[in-house]
């Protein structure tokens, strides 16, 4: 990773902010217990994106999941559940055999959502986007509280990790104008301030 240089002198290695910023969003390191509401009890929930799978297990909706994608492999307690459906060519057929009543995706590969309604109308599918900001991190993770019956254990969630990145941030600064060159492997690969990483970084 490349290390940036301030007018200062000071180095600064935007890396080490963001380590710590992906280690407090690990969210199976502190999900939370069911709330005890019933609204989700009987839900039959088969997820098709790891991110969502790791915030259904956060809120204590673990229970509910009978399936979930061949990526989603965290937290550990998922481990039984996880199948050879993948989410990126995703099997219409495949899903419907677990009898869900919601699907979760991030994305809509191969018009999924059209080929469940059409194979179980009754089917519900939610679908969570990559997030390009923490506001969509906190949004996704209370509207799957909702979902589920769940939003006592989401909104705690969403307000422990929140506490805990101001923790980690608490009194790391930057000169005004600093600029960051993030990269993310040896090609080079880097992203730019309208990525997820690039929000993370913008307040430092």
């Amino acid at each position: 990773m490349t290390t940036s240089i301030h007018p200062t002198g000071r180095r600064v290695r935007p890396g080490a902010v963001i380590a710590g910023l992906l280690a407090v969003l690990t969210l199976s390191a502190c999900g939370s217990s069911s709330d005890g509401s019933s609204d989700g009890d009987g839900l039959r929930i088969v997820s098709l994106s790891p991110t969502a799978t790791e915030m259904l297990y956060a809120i204590g909706a673990g229970d509910l999941v009978v399936a979930v994608d061949s990526l989603s492999t965290h937290p550990a307690e998922v481990a039984p559940k996880v199948t050879k459906i993948s989410a990126y060519e995703p099997s219409a057929e495949s899903i419907v055999a677990y009898e869900p009543d919601l699907v979760v995706i991030s994305d809509d590969m191969n018009g999924i959502t059209a080929q469940l309604l059409a194979a179980d109308p009754g089917i519900e599918v939610w679908q969570g986007p990559a997030a390009a900001t923490l506001d969509d991190v906190w949004r996704q993770i209370t509207e799957l509280g909702d979902v589920t019956g769940r939003r006592d254990a989401a909104d705690d969630l969403v307000d422990s990790l929140k506490e805990r990145i101001e923790t980690a941030t608490e009194g790391v600064t930057a000169p005004a104008g600093t600029s960051y060159y993030y990269e993310l492997d040896d090609s080079l690969y880097s992203l730019t301030s309208e990525t997820f990483v690039g929000a993370l970084l913008a307040p430092f």
